[in-house]
């Protein structure tokens, strides 16, 4: 295929006719097409091969946050039911102890409220015969 070899000198010059370079382009584009094919076809084994390894970690990461959800919701429950009972017995000791201070104070007032209601009875007795001496007096 290659034509009008010429000999200058020392130095050998081709040249190629429209023939060979139609030939030479459909043996590149050809090439390049096949080329173009394989590149194609591993960019898309590759994006399958990314699509399901996003996949597995996706559901990876969800199995995590699913176990470390429950995991947290078991604290929690733990600790509330601890705080209750806690609270419960603070709420139980703080009544007795004032259980305990109010009694004493109650019945003192009793005691105190008795002796006021005496002594307005024995003011008023007295009132009263003051009253009279006073009446007699006029």
């Amino acid at each position: 295929m290659v034509r009008n070899l010429e000999a200058s000198g020392t130095k050998n010059v081709m040249s190629l006719d429209n023939e060979d370079k139609a030939w030479i382009n459909t043996q590149l584009d050809s090439r390049l097409g096949s080329l173009e094919a394989t590149i194609d076809s591993k960019i898309e084994r590759l994006e399958a091969t990314i699509d399901s390894k996003i996949e597995r970690l996706e559901a990876t990461i969800d199995s995590k946050m699913e176990r470390m959800e429950a995991s947290f919701s078991g604290k929690m429950e733990r600790m509330e039911a601890s705080f209750s009972g806690r609270m419960e017995r603070m709420e139980t000791v703080l009544l007795t102890e004032f259980h305990k201070w109010a009694s004493p104070n109650e019945a003192r007032l009793r005691t105190h409220s008795a002796i006021l209601r005496a002594v307005d009875l024995e003011l008023e007795s007295v009132s009263n015969r003051v009253s009279k001496l006073e009446d007699q007096q006029q």
